[in-house]
């Protein structure tokens, strides 16, 4: 078996199998040579020239143009083919029309090792004017990063003109035949970069520029042509660049290696764009190793499909040669699919080639099973529900397990042998899809017509007792004619015939059956319960009726259940009126004899009707009125009455509503009005045959309101000697009367009496304490009156005065001595001449500053329980500071001590008999406190308590010496010092 193995490395990506031009495209640059027939992936725009501006998005027909392989020639370069050998199609940019048109179209794509290889191929056809460089038709190709940005070594441009490299010429048109231009996107490896292509007319408008463009992607890489056993490896750099540079110093495309060793020899390959970009591709040799096989399955048409799983080590199967084992063709398709002349067992060969022509081969058989016929047996045609049967066949070992049923489009089902139910009448397209376990199927549909079962039914007008009753046939032929209808009216009576009337003897309810048959001879059969209504029998009573008033009507109808009555109407004659309710209500304008009709109807409008007369009888006619009309509250009246009876009849009793919620029942009731108002009185009169009528005479009566006389005193209410007493009017009448007169009068039921006639509101000053009535009298505009007394007490003034008694230096005691009055009191001192309150006691002492001494005023302002205050002001005398005087400095003391031989202060100061707050402190020469007391006051008669006789605080008796003492008050900042000889007898 020869192996020709080919393998290609490139140090820039990872180590891949090399596929066609067309299938890498397809694959890693999706209909990037328009395979798809279409612009998917290509983005279009157009614009004008020159410069080239292309700022209308969007493919216009005529100037964006797809031509799939094979193509034609070019429209004005017969040479020039449209589609190059190689690609599934391309696309012409622009056109042969002129008016500076420019189009642009462009691909973008991401950037993966399958396709960093990206070839495009391009023609060129330009009309040449002759003009300036920047006037002339041209083309364009660039390719721009994902920033937007052109790629280095990928712009080519060119404009008409003679002499342009690669160019041919054709009269006036410069044209270039196809031109491949592989573009290096390693760099871009998982970026995403976009080719365009841009062609205009010439800036003048008068002549055409136009393009040709297609594309593939490939990897970058070298591919080796070389299998196991050979001697030989071809290396092939990749398609589309200008210059090819090896490192053995070949230069072109292809180079042969003799004897290669396996992983062993290594070759680089310097590869330089048409547009002066340069790479570096390396290549290790190794060998390609085809491996065949192949999956598939029987499609049960005697059709197998082959799924190729070849695959090629260092390398890609790229050709394939299947032998079916049935004596059919060669078929070089990589996944055929193979239709066998019957079923068996087959032995299938495939020979899987790899690039380089390496190739292996794999031997299987394959197994076609035999396919089902369906069939199906239709049912008849009347009713929607039928069975249908199938019939279906299949080969031995096969066995047919699934049917699957479709009835038009009224339903499906899976049953062998379904029950079907059509919705209506009709011809459906019966449907049987039979699989068998081998999942080979088959189908056949047949038509299938149902006229349906028909429908039996009929209408009737039911009827009362002893009337015809209509019967009418409705029954549904559901697709067919009805030809026959036989009834039986449930009585011992029968009819034919599509309508037919029958009157029943009695009411109740009975069966009628109608029997009918179609053309078809589908028949169907109905019953209905036909009910025969009974008649009402009309009856009624009516109360006894009065002239004008609502006289009652009740129906007293009867009727056999479950029937009922519906429908009254009466006629009240003569020409009163009508009415359609059941238990009515008339009036009768005057008294006297009357015939009423009713009659009635039934739910089932059965009728009958029925006279009878009534009587009216006369209402009292009222006429009263009252005496006195008016007057002031409460008010007394008698009710005058003249009511009467037309005709015979007579009243039998009186009822009064006076107006103000109260009531009376005699012919001339007094009656007496206790609230102001008016009254509005109603009488209701009923005759002896219980005929009333009922009177209002409005506003009959008019009580005055009396006036509520009522005053305060103000602005208090307890009143002391020689205060004004304020009584403020505060009498109230009712709207809309007014009060017009007050009379005031105060006495104390002694003899003192004071009137005021005509204030409404009065001030007076009382004369003496005690007690005063207080009198208002008040009158309103209709001469209505009310009095009200209220007593007031006036209490006695207290007499304010106190006592002040000096206590020591500054210090004053004060005593309230106030007469009169009614104790409690409360006081309020002013003992500083500063005009606030100071103390609010009765007694209390005073300390005055020992900056002041002399005489001030002190003010007593005292208020008794009563409210009644009064004050009084008096010069009180405070005491300053003490005159200067001197200790005795010598104290000679008898032995025997006959009390004589104290130390007296009050021999020498006799402020301080009062004081008590002083400290006597006496200190021998060292400074040493022999003696000490706070109570030195003098008694009345000149003995002393706590008095220095010489002796320390234990009693013991000191020695003859000069002594030092210490007088003070801390409280009124006062201190004598001064020394004491002390000498013993």
């Amino acid at each position: 078996m020869h192996r020709f193995i080919r393998f290609a490395f490139l140090t820039l990506m990872a180590l891949g199998a090399a596929k066609s031009g067309a299938a890498q495209a397809s694959q890693d640059c999706p209909n990037s040579d328009f395979e798809l027939g279409d612009f998917t992936n290509w983005t279009g725009a157009t614009g004008s020239c020159c410069p080239l501006n292309v700022a209308t998005p969007g493919l216009v027909p005529g100037r964006h143009t797809i031509i799939m392989a094979p193509g034609g020639q070019d429209a004005v370069v017969n040479a020039l083919d449209e589609v190059p050998p190689g690609f599934s199609g391309a696309m012409r940019l622009g056109n042969s029309g002129t008016g500076r048109q420019a189009e642009s179209i462009s691909y973008t794509l991401t950037v993966t090792p399958n396709n960093s290889l990206f070839v495009y191929a391009f023609a060129v056809v330009l009309q040449d004017p002759g003009h300036s460089a920047a006037d002339q038709p041209r083309f364009e190709m660039q390719v721009f990063d994902p920033n937007g940005q052109p790629i280095a070594c990928t712009f080519y441009q060119v404009a008409a003109g003679n002499n342009i490299p690669g160019f041919q010429t054709l009269g006036g048109v410069r044209w270039r035949d196809w031109t491949q231009v592989g573009v290096d996107l390693s760099p871009y490896l998982g970026q995403t970069v976009t080719v365009e292509a841009t062609t205009g007319d010439c800036d003048l408008g008068g002549h055409y520029g136009y393009g040709y463009l297609t594309a593939r992607c490939e990897p970058l890489q070298i591919t080796i042509e070389y299998c196991q056993g050979d001697t030989i490896a071809q290396l092939v750099a990749p398609d589309g660049f200008a210059n090819y540079q090896w490192s053995n110093g070949v230069n072109g495309q292809v180079v042969v290696i003799t004897n290669p060793t396996p992983g062993q020899t290594n070759l680089t390959c310097d590869i330089t764009s048409v547009t002066g970009c340069t790479a570096q591709l390396s290549a290790v040799v190794a060998p390609v190793i085809p491996f065949p096989g192949f999956q598939g399955f029987n499609n049960c048409d005697n059709t197998f499909l082959f799924n190729d799983t070849s695959t090629a080590q260092n390398g890609s199967i790229i050709n394939w040669a299947w032998d079916f084992g049935d004596g059919s063709p060669i078929d070089s398709s990589q996944n055929p699919v193979h239709t066998y002349p019957a079923p068996g067992d087959y032995n299938v060969t495939l020979i899987a080639i790899s690039n380089g022509g390496c190739r292996d081969t794999i031997e299987d058989s394959v197994t076609i099973v035999p396919t089902p016929l369906a069939d199906l047996g239709l049912p008849g045609p009347c009713g929607l529900t039928n069975t249908f049967n199938d019939s279906s066949l299949v080969g031995n070992p096969a066995v047919i397990n699934q049917w699957n049923w479709t009835f038009g489009t009224a339903g499906t089902s899976t049953s062998q042998n379904p029950n079907f139910t059509f919705p209506q009448p009709g011809t459906y397209d019966v449907q049987l899809v039979v699989i068998a376990d081998n999942g080979c199927t088959d189908t056949i549909v047949m038509p299938y017509t149902t006229v349906g079962t028909p429908t039996a039914n009929f209408n009737y007008v039911s009827n009362c007792d002893g009337e015809d009753i209509p019967f009418t046939d409705t029954s549904n032929p559901d697709a067919d004619v009805i030809t026959g209808w036989n009834w039986d009216f449930g009585d011992g009576n029968v009819g034919n015939g599509q309508q037919v009337d029958h009157s029943y003897s009695g009411p109740g309810n009975y069966s009628a059956q109608l029997v009918i048959q179609t053309q078809a001879g589908c028949p169907d059969t109905i019953t209905q319960q036909v009910t025969v209504y009974p008649n009402p029998v009309a009856d009624f009573s009516a109360d006894s009726a009065c002239t004008g008033d609502l006289t009652n009507f009740t129906d007293l109808t009867s009727i056999l259940a479950p029937d009922n009555v519906q429908n009254w109407e009466w006629t009240f004659n003569p020409g009163v009126g009508n009415s359609t309710n059941q238990n009515p209500t008339q009036q009768f304008p005057t008294y006297g004899d009357y015939t009423v009709d009713l009659k009635v109807t039934s739910n089932n409008g059965c009728v009958d009707s029925i006279s009878l007369p009534i009587r009216v009888n006369a209402r009292p006619v009222i006429d009263f009125t009252a005496n006195p009309l008016e007057g002031c509250q409460p008010l007394d009246i008698t009710m005058l009455n003249n009511t009467y009876v037309p005709g015979p009849d007579t009243v039998s009793t009186w009822a009064w509503d006076m107006g103000d919620g109260g009531s009376e029942t005699g012919i001339t009731p007094d009656y007496t009005y206790l609230n102001d108002g008016t009254y509005s009185v109603t009488l209701t009169a009923t005759s002896d045959r219980g005929c009333d009528t009922t009177v209002t005479i409005t506003d009959l009566i008019t009580v005055h309101p009396r006036p509520n006389a009522e005053f305060t005193y103000g602005p208090g209410t307890d009143y002391c000697l020689e205060e004004t007493v304020f009584a403020n009017n505060q009498s109230t009448v009712n709207a809309p009367s007014s009060i017009t007169n007050h009379s005031w009068n105060i006495s104390d039921g002694g003899g003192f009496s004071q009137d005021f006639l005509t204030s409404q509101n009065i001030s007076s000053s009382l004369p003496q304490p005690g007690f005063y009535n207080v009198q208002l009298i008040v009158e309103t505009d209709e001469g209505c009156l009310d009095t009200i007394v209220k007593e007031i007490e006036i209490f006695e003034l207290p007499e304010a005065d106190f006592e002040s008694t000096p206590l020591c230096f500054w210090e004053n005691n004060f005593i309230d001595i106030t007469s009169n009055g009614t104790e409690p009191y409360n006081y309020s001192w002013d003992i500083n001449e500063d005009g606030s309150e100071d103390y609010d006691l009765g007694t209390f002492t005073h300390l005055y500053p020992d900056t002041f001494e002399g005489n001030i005023d002190v003010t007593l302002e005292i208020v008794d329980d009563n409210g009644c205050r009064s004050d009084t002001t008096k010069e009180v005398l405070v005491k300053g500071a003490p005159a200067d005087f001197v200790f005795p400095n010598v104290l000679v003391l008898n032995p025997q001590f006959d009390g004589n031989d104290e130390l007296d202060f009050t021999q020498f100061a006799p402020e301080f008999n009062e004081c008590v707050d002083y400290t006597l402190h006496i200190y021998n020469r060292w400074g040493t406190l022999v003696f000490e007391t706070e109570n030195f006051v003098s008694n009345p008669d000149l003995s002393c308590t706590d008095c220095f006789k010489g002796q320390d605080n234990n009693g013991t008796q000191l020695s003859d010496g000069v002594f030092f003492y210490i007088l003070k008050s801390e409280k009124r900042n006062i201190e004598k010092q001064g020394k004491i000889n002390l000498f013993q007898r």
